[in-house]
């Protein structure tokens, strides 16, 4: 089971907002675009896209989703790990 850090989590998070608002930081601007593309179509990419995207708070998003608190930080934590794994194989470091 791949496990990330708070610290490695938190700078990912910030990676995607950055890309949501047209940047690329540090260069992982496409690992993140492939991330999305991976889930493209999935409620978890809604919920993400509604995070990131939107900076929407977390509550709203899963109680307007109608899934449980769980289930949307499993969806974060899968999207993040997609991520990590995406850069990583890239040649990026954290």
């Amino acid at each position: 089971m791949t496990v990330l850090t708070k610290k490695q989590e938190k700078k990912l998070e910030l990676y995607f907002y950055c890309v949501a608002a047209g940047a690329d930081p540090n260069g992982w601007r496409k690992p993140i675009q492939d991330t999305w593309a991976k889930y493209k179509g999935s409620m978890a990419a809604v919920a993400m896209a509604r995070r990131y995207g939107l900076r929407e708070d977390s509550k709203t998003i899963y109680r307007e989703m109608g899934v449980s608190q769980d289930t949307f930080y499993s969806w974060r934590r899968e999207f993040l790990i997609s991520a990590a794994i995406a850069g990583i194989r890239s040649g990026l470091k954290f």
